[in-house]
C-alpha cells in the first residue's frame, strides 16, 4: 500500500472540521450516535454495526455506510463483503470545457461509519451500491433491531453494514449531506431555562443549498465573482497562499471523483463540484506558471555595474501570492572615517 505523502497527510488534518460538521448532522438527522469502525477478528468488515439511538423518535437509519479508500479495497475476497466501486450504467456528466484532467492518487484514510436511509440513497445516487439496495428492498424490507444495552441502559440499533470503497473519504459526509438534501439541523439550549421541567432544546432547520456548500469548497472572495470562472480562478491563484491552494485542490478534486463514482442525481450538486474544481485547477494552473516564468527575469544591466560598482543580485518572494523576483543591489564604497580631532581620540582612549 502506498503511504501518502506529507502534503496530503496536511490536508487530510485540514479538512477533519469540514468532515466533522457534515458527519455530526448526519447522525443528528437519523438520531443515532457516531460509532468508530472496527473491523471484526479476522480483519473483514462486519455484516452488522450497532448505533445508539440519541432519543426516542420514529426517525431511524436502515443501513449504514463503511466508507474506506480506494486504496484499501481488496481484489475480490472471498470473506470480505466488499462491492466493487463503480455504477452498474456509468453516468457521464458533459464537463465544462475547461475541465482538467490531471493526475489523482486516492486519499488514505480511516475508514468510518454514516448512517443513511436506505430508499433515500437509491433514490439520490446512481452507484451499484445503491442499486444493490434497492434490489435487496424489494425483496424484504428492512426492519433495524432495537435492544437495550444493559451495562449503559442505552437503546442500539442494529444496522446492516455496507462498505463503500471511495477515493476521496473525507468529502463524503459533504456529498451525502448536501446530495440527499438533509436539513441542516442546529440544537441549542434555550437562553432562559425553565427550571420546573428539563431543558428543553430549540431545533432550527434549514434546507441545505448549493451556495452553502459552496462555502465549503471556494474562499468568500472567490464565490462572489460567481459566474465568470476565469475571475474566480484570477482571484484564488492572488489571494491563497500555497498551503491554502494545496489544500483546496486536494478536497475539491477528491470531491469531483466522489461524484462521478457515486453519480448522484442532484444536477446542483454535481454543476458546484465540477465548477469548484475547475476553478481551482485554474488557479493552481495560474499560480505554476507565473512561477516558472518569473525566476527567468532578470533585471536590464545598471549603468552603474558598466563602471566597475560591485552588485548583488538578490531573489525575494512574495509570501500570500508565491511571486518571485529578482533584484539589484548596488554596493557604493564608503569613505573611511578620519580622526582629525585630539578630544575624539581622548574620548576613544577612554
Amino acid at each position: 500500500m502506498q503511504e501518502p505523502n506529507e502534503y496530503v497527510l496536511r490536508a487530510i488534518l485540514l479538512t477533519s472540521h469540514r468532515l466533522l460538521f457534515s458527519d455530526s448532522l448526519i447522525h443528528e438527522y437519523y438520531n443515532v450516535a457516531p460509532v468508530p469502525f472496527r473491523f471484526d477478528r479476522d480483519g473483514n468488515i462486519p455484516r452488522t454495526i450497532e448505533m445508539p439511538l440519541l432519543r426516542r423518535s420514529e426517525k431511524r437509519p436502515t443501513h449504514a455506510l463503511a466508507i474506506l479508500s480506494s486504496l484499501a479495497q481488496p481484489n475480490g475476497g472471498s470473506h470480505t463483503p466488499a462491492v466493487p466501486s463503480q455504477p452498474t450504467t456509468p453516468i457521464h456528466y458533459p464537463p465544462s470545457p475547461s475541465t482538467p484532467s490531471l493526475p489523482f492518487t486516492p486519499v488514505q484514510s480511516e475508514p468510518y461509519v454514516l448512517p443513511i436511509d436506505a430508499s433515500l440513497f437509491c433514490a439520490k445516487f446512481g452507484h451499484d451500491v445503491a442499486r444493490s439496495l434497492a434490489a435487496g428492498m424489494l425483496i424484504k424490507a428492512a426492519k433495524p433491531l432495537v435492544h437495550r444495552d444493559r451495562a449503559t441502559g442505552a437503546d442500539l440499533l442494529t444496522l446492516p453494514l455496507i462498505p463503500l470503497y471511495v477515493p476521496h473519504p473525507p468529502s463524503i459526509p459533504h456529498l451525502l449531506l448536501y446530495a440527499q438534501g438533509l436539513p441542516l439541523t442546529s440544537r441549542r439550549v434555550r437562553e432562559t431555562p425553565n427550571y420546573s421541567r428539563p431543558t428543553t432544546l430549540a431545533i432550527a432547520r434549514a434546507h441545505p443549498s448549493p451556495s452553502t456548500l459552496a462555502t465549503h469548497l471556494l474562499p468568500i472572495s472567490v464565490i462572489e465573482e460567481f459566474p465568470a470562472a476565469p475571475a474566480m480562478a484570477e482571484t484564488m491563484a492572488r489571494q491563497c497562499d500555497d498551503e491554502s491552494l494545496r489544500d483546496h485542490v486536494v478536497f475539491n478534486q477528491g470531491l469531483w471523483r466522489n461524484v462521478l463514482l457515486l453519480a448522484p442525481t442532484d444536477a446542483s450538486v454535481v454543476d458546484l463540484a465540477r465548477t469548484a474544481w475547475n476553478v481551482t485547477a485554474e488557479a493552481r494552473r495560474l499560480r505554476e506558471q507565473r512561477r516558472a516564468a518569473l525566476p527567468f527575469a532578470h533585471p536590464p544591466p545598471s549603468p552603474r555595474a558598466e563602471k566597475g560598482i560591485p552588485t548583488v543580485s538578490v531573489q525575494y518572494v512574495d509570501a500570500p501570492v508565491g511571486y518571485r523576483a529578482l533584484d539589484t543591489i548596488h554596493l557604493l564604497p564608503v569613505p573611511p572615517r578620519k580622526l582629525g580631532h585630539r578630544r575624539s581620540q581622548k574620548n576613544l582612549r577612554a
